[in-house]
C-alpha cells in the first residue's frame, strides 16, 4: 500500500468519523468540515510540490462524489453524516476512482450489515425486509432494519481502494 500524505489524511480523517460514529452513531458537522478542509489542503499542498498541477481531478471527484452522496442520501440509503464524509475525502480521489471507492464502500457496508444481522439473529427480518422490496416493491418496516455505523465501510473502502492502487490495478 502506498502511505502518503494524502492517504494519511484520508484513513485519519475517516477513523476519526468511525469513532465518533461509534460512540455516537452521528458525525458530526465540525468533523465533516474540519475533514474537508484537511483533505482540500493536503490536495494543495501536494499539487504545490509537483511540476504539474492537476486540479481538474480533485474537483471532478467533489462533484461527482457530491452528486452520488446527495442522491443516496435522498433515497435514505446513507445518512447526512456517512455523504458528507463520503464528500470530505473525494478531493483525495481521482474522477475514474470515485465509482469504484463507492462501489468498496458498499460492498463492506453489505459485509457488515450481514454480519450484524447473523450475529444479532436479524437474518429472518433481512430478508423479509428484501423481500418485500424485491417481490412487492412496499416500503420496509424500520423497526426490522439492520443498520451499520457506515463510516465503517468508508474506512475499509478507502483501504479497498488503495490495495487496488498498490497492485495496479487502477
Amino acid at each position: 500500500m502506498e502511505w502518503n500524505l494524502l492517504n494519511i489524511v484520508a484513513i485519519g480523517c475517516l477513523t476519526a468519523a468511525v469513532v465518533a460514529d461509534l460512540r455516537t452513531r452521528k458525525i458530526q458537522n465540525i468533523l465533516s468540515l474540519t475533514s474537508l478542509v484537511l483533505c482540500t489542503l493536503a490536495v494543495i499542498y501536494v499539487s504545490s510540490t509537483q511540476s504539474t498541477s492537476h486540479w481538474t481531478e480533485p474537483l471532478k471527484a467533489f462533484g461527482l462524489a457530491s452528486v452520488i452522496a446527495l442522491s443516496l442520501f435522498a433515497m435514505k440509503v446513507w445518512g447526512g453524516g456517512d455523504a458528507k464524509m463520503f464528500i470530505a475525502v473525494s478531493p483525495l480521489l481521482l474522477f475514474a476512482e470515485t465509482p469504484i471507492y463507492l462501489l468498496c464502500c458498499l460492498v463492506w457496508g453489505s459485509v457488515l450489515g450481514l454480519t450484524s444481522a447473523l450475529l444479532n439473529a436479524r437474518m429472518g427480518a433481512m430478508i423479509s425486509n428484501l423481500s418485500v422490496l424485491l417481490i412487492h416493491r412496499k416500503g420496509v418496516d424500520q423497526s426490522h432494519l439492520v443498520k451499520v455505523p457506515f463510516s465503517v465501510a468508508l474506512l475499509l473502502g478507502y483501504l479497498s481502494l488503495m490495495t487496488l492502487r498498490g497492485l495496479g490495478a487502477l
